[in-house]
């Protein structure tokens, strides 16, 4: 049996397949390395960020004392939630698993009252507000 196998890993050694194998072996291996210094340099957007999911909550009809408030932007989780009567809008980000790591939150009242039907935009840092949430085009500079 040892002599089979030495014959074929002889055989293998001789094939002409070994060339071209090989190098896609190392193909594979060096686009591998080069994604993984590209990702882990965050030259790569994440996956989670590029297809963010929505999470709309409940029926869509609200009890008793309750609005409901849609909350979109730099928050963890952008979806509807419906919230006791008088929530804030920091009870509204806390609904949505929170602020993430890059939100402005310099630019949000936090401390504002929420309107059932209402809509919050968290901004990220340095991000310019969409139009349709009050954000405006800005002229550029003449020189």
């Amino acid at each position: 049996m040892r002599d089979a196998r030495q014959g074929w890993f002889s055989q293998l050694l001789r094939s002409s397949y070994l060339a071209p194998l090989t190098l896609a072996v190392i193909a594979v291996l060096v686009v591998g390395i080069v994604v993984q210094l590209l990702a882990s340099a965050g030259a790569l957007p994440d996956a989670h960020s590029a297809h963010s999911r929505i999470v709309i909550t409940g029926p869509g009809r609200v009890g008793e004392g309750q609005i409901q408030a849609y909350a979109l932007g730099a928050v963890v989780a952008p979806g509807v939630y419906a919230l006791p009567g008088g929530a804030r809008v920091h009870d509204l980000v806390t609904a949505a698993g929170g602020a993430t790591a890059d939100a402005d939150l310099t630019r949000v009242s936090l401390a504002g009252a929420l309107a059932d039907g209402g809509t919050i935009y968290v901004a990220r840092i340095g991000e310019a507000l969409p139009l349709m949430l009050g954000g405006c085009v800005e002229k550029a500079a003449e020189t």
